[in-house]
């Protein structure tokens, strides 16, 4: 479901912003009965509220979003085609080392979109 492909080093680990401040994308992986999609927007769904002072970042989401749809569709269950795929991204991210910072990169604009995508959907999480 997920293309590691898409992924490189470059412009995914946090030399630019001086080490990681959050951790991982998932809180050190999801806790016991808590599912990824949760830990997600636990994480990044706090950034959803800046869509409204940033026309630039909402057109960003919106391709992110607009990936995350067609990478999706054609499941029978919307959350468990998002489950997976919010499994194979965050996969691949631990495998480059990637930590969650105060900056918007590729990863971290795809980790909120996936927030958004959510909550467009009715997606629980």
């Amino acid at each position: 479901m997920f293309d590691e492909s898409t992924f490189s080093d470059d412009g995914f680990g946090d030399s630019a912003f001086g080490g990681p401040a959050f951790g991982s994308p998932l809180a050190d992986g999801p806790r016991a009965g808590s599912s990824p999609l949760a830990a997600v927007a636990q994480r990044f769904g706090r950034r959803l509220p800046e869509l409204a002072f940033e026309p630039g970042l909402v057109a960003a989401i919106d391709q992110h979003s607009a990936a995350i749809r067609d990478a999706v569709q054609g499941y029978p269950s919307l959350r468990e085609a998002l489950t997976d795929y919010v499994l194979g991204f965050t996969d691949a991210l631990r495998e480059i080392g990637w930590f969650a910072h105060e900056g918007y990169d590729f990863a971290t604009l795809r980790l909120t979109a996936i927030c958004h995508f959510m909550r467009e959907h009715g997606v629980t999480e």
